[in-house]
């Protein structure tokens, strides 16, 4: 049987999602569009997020999931090396890092944490 990845997508999306009542959504759900995009007041700034909506002081400007990344030497680059059989390696136990990953430019942490909250949308 064929079948297009369209349908399997689909499929995996309706098998991953939990209904959920309206009462549900009314207590527990969250706003997500708070902010719009729009010419920046700013000259030559470009475009820049506003608010649609008062949000009360303390209130949540916008919600996003964050992808832990919980040792972030991890996303250090080493130089690549080849052994007599041109096998490639990478020996962290010698080389010293030459870069990060670019996902890094994108996270934040706290200067005596070794974890990364890195958010996983654009919001």
């Amino acid at each position: 049987q064929n079948v297009s990845g369209q349908a399997i997508a689909h499929q995996l999306a309706l098998n991953s999602l939990l209904p959920r009542s309206m009462d549900w959504i009314l207590s527990e759900g969250k706003c997500l569009d708070n902010l719009i995009a729009k010419k920046s007041t700013v000259s030559d700034a470009g475009r820049g997020a506003f608010a649609q909506r008062f949000i009360p002081k303390g209130g949540s400007i916008v919600i996003a999931p964050l992808l832990h990344i919980m040792d972030y030497t991890t996303t250090f680059m080493y130089p690549l090396e080849f052994d007599e059989d041109g096998k490639p390696y990478v020996d962290e136990e010698e080389d010293e890092p030459i870069g990060k990953q670019l996902i890094t430019n994108y996270c934040f942490s706290h200067d005596q944490s070794t974890m990364l909250l890195c958010p996983m949308t654009n919001a």
